[in-house]
Formats: C-alpha cells, structure tokens, sequence
C-alpha cells in the first residue's frame, strides 16, 4: 500500500516534469500558466532522480516511467549543470565578451549613497581584471566628460575607443551599451525604444580581418517590487509567502512571459536574417528551461552549455539562484571558456565567454 501512494506521488512528479517540456514549446501568448513550471525544473529533476534511485532498490518496474522522463529532456541538464570543461589553452586570437547588469549601481545604495559609487569602482575595477574586448552593460547610465565617470574611464583609461549607446546625450549615455576595444563600422537599437531599460541594439565589430555582429538585450522584466522580492526570497528558510504576494508574483511572471514571447518572437526573426556571425548577450529575465530560452537557442549556441562548468546562477536574489543572464553565439563562432563570478556590485552577476571565430 505504501508503495503505490509513493508511486502516485512520483506520478504527480513525472506530470509535472512533463509540464516543463511542453511549456518551453508552447508560447505563453496561449497559456501562459505553463511558464510557471520553468522556474521548479531543477527541484523536479532531483525529486524523480530520488525517486528513480528509490524504486531501483524497492520495485525496480517502478523505475521506468520517472527514468524515461528524464531521458526525454536529458537536454535540459546541460542547461542546469555545466559538464564540459573549458579550453586548457585560450587561442591566440581568441575574443573575450562580457555581459553585466549593473542595475544601475544602485545596488544597496538605498541606505548609503556612497555604495553607489563603491559600485561603480568595483564594477570598473573587475572589467579591468577580466580584460574582455567587449563589454555590454543593461540597465546603465553614465555623465560623459567627468575624468571620474564610469563612461570617461571606459573609454580613455580602459581603452573602449568604441562605443554604442541607445541614447547618447551631450553628457550622457543610457541605456543597453556596448563597448569594444575594436572599431564599430555600424550600430543601432533593433526597435523603437519605447521602454526606459528595455533596448535592444547591436555593433557590428571588425576584429582582425573578420567582422561580426553583438546584440545587447534586455527582454521584459517581471517588475517585482523590494517587498516581494524579499518574500519570495524568504522562503529558503522556510517561511511561506503571503496569499496576496503569491498571486501578486504569479501575475506579474504571467503577464510578463507573454510579452517575452513577443518580443522574442522578434528577436528570433532579426537574428535569423543576419547574414554574419552574432554574438547575443544580455538579461533575458527567463530561465534555461523557458520558452524564451528555448526559441533563442534553436538558432544558437548557450556559453554555458557549451563550456560551463557545475551551476551556474546569475540572479542573486532568488534560491535556488536562476540563470537569466546569457552569452549565446551562432555556429561560426567556438567557445573555448566561460566564466561567471558572485559579486555584490549588482542583483545580477557578470558573464564573460570567450571565443573563437571561424
């Protein structure tokens, strides 16, 4: 008897794995609830290997249905475990691109203002470490002319000679920027920037005698507030979120997965019309187990699939940490390694990749 209440439970389990598969395939403009299944992929991946290990010494027969589940989205678990290994020896000519939300630098700035500026330094400073030849920043702002502005060190200390900017004022820039070490023959935002954070824009790069295509994205964000954020925080230690914040949460992630999928419904068509070799980074705001994630890399290759090592969490806010920060690359292109750091500058965490054009 204990035995088939455990099998129903592990049924339960297997249904909604199940419900991640079809979720990534069916676009939330139709039912946008299967999104939701995106965000538990990884604790019911480990409950049905539980229970696969569990049937394997109990009733061995019992051990079919949760395995072959699992084998029908074996795909997903590159996504939430990195199992290749960078490149021992970068090339050469290899190139380096980094990808940060810097939110702004406000970062627990609320409470004392100079964080901001600790944020800023610290930002810098690990741009300078990491040495990429290109880097994309969402969610930025900097004053132009000021020997002390992120953008002046940028562009005259750290040698970003080139640069993009959705919206490049007299003495300031905004937006999704791009900066690279190699000249930008053509630029541009991919839309209207009818959202304040929300661009997406592109460079084309010449590096050596090649020439390649970087998009910088920011999708749709969910737009949760301090108060939930730290709610649906609190539930690693077992506290249970308000009724209200939950159906709140679960609202805002409904709605916005909808407009993702427009907007990458988009995206998806620009990228396949691209007659170079592209580079597309930025915060998505969905996981690797989402639609949004799965019509991007039907066309191209995830960084950290291909050269991630263990997990990989790029929002700090969440546990389990979610990975919403990609660097992802069309054939051409080879990754020889990927690496991503916690760092408390920012909500999000940098990615850098590098490269090897073809």
């Amino acid at each position: 008897m204990i035995k088939k209440v455990l099998y129903i439970i592990n049924l339960v389990f297997v249904l909604l794995l199940l419900g991640v598969y079809v979720g990534v395939r069916v676009s939330p403009e139709f039912i946008a609830e299967l999104s939701l299944f995106s965000y538990i992929y990884p604790f019911l991946l480990i409950v049905n290997l539980l229970f696969c290990l569990f049937w394997l010494f109990v009733k061995w027969k019992y051990l079919i249905l949760p395995l072959v589940v699992i084998l029908i989205g074996v795909d997903f678990i590159p996504r939430f475990i990195g199992i290749n290994s960078s490149n021992e020896n970068i090339s050469e000519n290899s190139l380096k691109v980094m990808t940060y939300n810097v939110k702004g630098f406000s970062q627990g700035a609320e409470e004392d203002r100079t964080i901001a500026t600790r944020n800023k330094d610290s930002i810098l400073s690990l741009i300078e470490n990491y040495d990429p030849d290109i880097v994309c920043l969402q969610e930025y702002g900097s004053v132009k002319k000021s020997e002390k502005s992120f953008h002046y060190i940028m562009t005259k200390k750290l040698e970003y000679k080139y640069f993009y900017a959705p919206y490049n004022y007299t003495n300031y820039v905004r937006g999704s920027v791009i900066y690279s070490k190699y000249e930008i023959s053509r630029s541009g935002a991919l839309f209207p920037l009818d959202k304040e954070f929300y661009q997406k824009t592109y460079a084309d790069i010449h590096f050596l005698d090649k020439k390649f295509r970087v998009y910088n994205v920011h999708l749709d964000s969910y737009m949760l507030s301090d108060e939930e954020k730290f709610e649906v925080d609190n539930i690693k230690t077992g506290q249970i979120t308000s009724k209200q914040t939950s159906k709140n949460v679960l609202k805002k992630i409904v709605e916005t997965t909808k407009e993702q999928s427009k907007e990458v419904r988009e995206l998806s068509s620009v990228i396949e019309n691209t007659d170079i070799a592209c580079i597309l980074v930025g915060d998505f705001n969905a996981t690797a187990y989402s639609y949004t994630y799965q019509m991007l890399t039907s066309k191209l290759k995830d960084g950290f699939v291909e050269k991630g090592q263990g997990f990989s969490g790029t929002y700090n806010y969440f546990a389990p940490k979610f990975r919403i920060d990609y660097i992802l690359v069309s054939d051409e292109i080879e990754v020889e390694a990927y690496q991503q750091d916690y760092f408390e500058y920012s909500d999000h965490n940098p990615v850098v990749v590098s490269f090897k054009l073809d």
